[in-house]
């Protein structure tokens, strides 16, 4: 509506008064629909225009508004519009192809966001796009303050006298959904809430030109990254001058962040990386060009020199995931830093992800960007790229491409470009004067103090430093940080849980459930991954009791169920022996009662399944249909097996420790890897609040616990207390 004579303009956003608006300029309620306007005065152009298809030259130097509401209230109101017939053939129709299959509101939220081909279901700041054209700010006004808003509008004389009716009401019950669908209605239609204000996702009232006048950054982070946060956002402002969204992910127990947007959190990061779709969904939908950036992606440079006119989304490289997708074309799209278009075929892009329903962004975009239905084509080919950056790390060979690569997909031809290396940096030794994105794949524990530690120009010196020393210490036959020792031998994958000391000439053979946590530690420790802080950390852990949720996996413990002797060359061979009957608490402990991969009644079949795999030495093709979390029966087998499955036979194994003596074995690994080993024993139990102790051994493993101590007898006699380990020890010593 636009009304020359006052040189006022609202935005007709649908569900939010805009029949009682009408009513102020003499307008009948709708049942019908209507074209044209009403003469020179006002002009009105029937339906819901965004700004960009209203704003002329005279008009955009008028006072322009909008009304939003709440987005949950809105869309149930839209909801219930809709199913009634609304107010026109047009949205009977809708209502009968879109609406028919859902038999209440809370089952089209689920469906969310492939339910908003009607204007109803549209984020309200996508009629604010052209907003950068006005001369002045867009006003947002509060659907709930309505009567309010257009009392004042009325006294600075920008419309018609006269009371509001409350026209077009359909009726709706007060709104109760559950958490889930509160929090999927918040990440979808974030922006509405940023500029509505005051409220529980945004306090501050966001301004429309702030949000669409050039692209934003959208950056989340946690209380346990809120002080790198702080260091990011400095060294952003000193390259950039884009509008910043913090995204601040609260967990139970934070207040909110009155300076950034508040979304609830479990804690998850699979809900983190589903959560960051939707909410770059909100965005593109609303017309808002937007850079995503991880908290430990520093920038260095101006990000719209990464830009091109033509590229609807540029990501950095990634590493290796989603694994076919790299094996097939030698290329990753990363979601750790890219940037998105505020386009139609870009919020469909983004629709497709996320109606997969996977639950890692990353495997998201990519399995729709590489789509082989869709792909147009990858230039350069793989076969004339150069990979010139390579690094080995637990045993993963990782590339990177020298040059962009540029992807063409779907019939709209959307076109995608993955960055150089050269514009966004993956290593921590390459930085260059031209970088814009430093975003190093580092696994230590102190990667926010490398990366935040100094200014560019330092930050390239220590770099070119660094690289110098690991260029020597390859050429010596030493292994530096990023290209580590004691890695697998090539060939492909391990045959079994098998550390290989090729230079000592030992072979660890290790089981699930049997310290592999505390061991990978070690290993960590020994190859320079963990800083003295995280250290100290594990040591306080210890003492403290703590439950490690996660200290990192290795390919050097790798699972699997194929067996055969360790190859020649090996001295001697070792392992650590685990009591059964605890080993098996155990593995009951984490993977039926805590991870809930089953339940009391498959434990029958179970034990049938664990012995059928010990017979034939292969897994069957089951699942426990009643637990949808033991989709791969493989994965709980492989705990389940007794340890000496992973191992030799007796005649060659030449030591054996125990399990319960850890601080021998702590002497052993600290000679085996020439480094004083700090005393740490970890679980990697997730918080647990059971002990082995107190869970006694189901009855159904009885006679299967027993199977296994007559088949261990001969490790358990082999095994070695205190002085016992003196032989090994100096075997370790003399092998050097």
């Amino acid at each position: 509506m636009i009304d020359h004579k006052r040189k006022f303009a609202w935005v007709h956003i649908p569900k939010t008064g805009g029949q009682s608006m009408l009513s102020l300029y003499g307008y009948p309620p709708v049942k019908r629909l209507f074209s044209g306007s009403s003469g020179g005065e006002l002009q009105h152009r029937w339906g819901h225009h965004p700004i960009k298809e209203l704003a002329d030259e005279k008009n955009s130097l008028y006072s322009w508004a909008a009304w939003f509401r709440d987005p949950a209230e809105r869309l149930h109101s839209a909801y219930k519009y809709l199913k009634d017939g609304g107010c026109n053939a047009k949205d009977a129709r809708y209502a009968k192809r879109h609406l028919k299959g859902f038999a209440s509101f809370e089952e089209a939220i689920e469906k969310l966001p492939n339910v908003k081909r009607s204007a109803h279901f549209k984020t309200q700041a996508s009629y604010l796009r052209g907003v950068e054209k006005l001369a002045r700010d867009a006003e947002v006004f509060n659907h709930n303050k309505l009567s309010d808003s257009v009392q004042d509008l009325q006294k600075k004389a920008l419309l018609p006298s006269g009371g509001l009716p409350h026209l077009n009401h359909s009726p709706t019950q007060a709104l109760r959904l559950p958490g889930h669908l509160i929090e999927k209605i918040r990440c979808l239609y974030i922006v509405d809430y940023m500029l509505l204000g005051d409220n529980e996702v945004s306090a501050r009232k966001w301004s429309p030109k702030s949000l669409f006048s050039s692209p934003i950054s959208v950056v989340f982070y946690d209380s346990n990254y809120e002080r790198w946060y702080d260091k990011w956002l400095r060294s952003f402002r000193e390259e950039n001058k884009l509008t910043v969204v913090p995204i601040f992910l609260r967990k139970k127990g934070d207040d909110p962040r009155l300076d950034a947007v508040n979304l609830a959190w479990d804690g998850n990061r699979k809900t983190l990386w589903r959560m960051r779709l939707q909410v770059m969904w909100s965005f593109i939908a609303s017309g808002v060009d937007v850079f995503h950036l991880d908290v430990d992606a520093r920038v260095y440079g101006d990000l719209m020199s990464l830009v091109e006119p033509e590229v609807d989304m540029a990501f950095s490289q990634g590493t290796i995931t989603p694994k076919k997708v790299s094996k097939k074309h030698g290329a990753v799209a990363c979601c750790g830093a890219y940037f998105m278009r505020g386009k139609q075929k870009t919020e469909e892009f983004l629709e497709r992800a996320i109606q997969l329903n996977i639950r890692d962004d990353q495997v998201s975009i990519n399995s729709i960007l590489f789509n082989p239905k869709t792909l147009k084509g990858v230039t350069p080919p793989r076969q004339e790229r150069e990979s010139a950056h390579r690094r080995s790390m637990s045993g993963i060979v990782y590339s990177w491409n020298s040059r962009p690569i540029s992807v063409i997909n779907g019939q709209d031809r959307t076109k995608a470009i993955i960055w150089s290396m050269d514009k966004a940096s993956r290593l921590k030794d390459w930085l260059l004067p031209e970088t814009v994105i430093w975003h190093p794949f580092l696994r230590s524990a102190g990667r926010f103090q490398t990366i935040f530690e100094k200014d560019k120009k330092s930050q390239i010196e220590l770099v070119k430093r660094n690289a110098a020393k690991e260029k020597t210490a390859k050429a010596a036959g030493k292994p530096g940080k990023n290209l580590q020792g004691n890695q697998p031998p090539a060939g492909g994958k391990q045959a079994r849980p098998v550390i290989n000391f090729k230079a000592k000439g030992f072979a660890f053979f290790g089981a699930p459930k049997n310290g592999g946590t505390t061991i990978r530690t070690y290993l960590k420790i020994a190859s320079g991954d963990y800083s003295p802080q995280k250290i100290a950390w594990l040591q306080d852990a210890t003492k403290k009791k703590y439950i490690i949720s996660k200290v990192g996996s290795s390919k050097w413990t790798k699972h699997a169920f194929k067996t055969k002797k360790p190859k020649k060359g090996f001295h001697k061979a070792f392992c650590i022996y685990r009591d059964p009957e605890q080993r098996l608490i155990s593995c009951y402990k984490d993977k039926f009662i805590l991870e809930k991969r089953g339940e009391a009644k498959d434990l029958p079949r179970f034990v049938e399944l664990l012995n059928i795999t010990w017979d034939s030495r292969v897994p069957p093709k089951e699942t426990l249909k009643r637990s949808k979390k033991s989709r791969n029966i493989k994965y709980l087998l492989r705990h389940f097996m007794p340890q000496s499955f992973w191992w030799v036979p007796p005649q060659d194994m030449d030591f054996v420790l125990d399990f319960k003596d850890w601080q021998s074995i702590r002497r052993v690994w600290s000679a085996l890897l020439d480094i004083e080993l700090p005393d740490i024993h970890l679980r990697n139990s997730a918080m647990s609040s059971h002990s082995s102790e107190t869970i006694r051994m189901p009855p159904e493993f009885n006679d299967y616990l027993e199977k296994i101590y007559q088949s261990e007898r001969a490790y358990q006699r082999r095994i070695s207390h205190g002085d016992e380990h003196a032989p090994l020890l100096e075997a370790i010593e003399r092998a050097g």
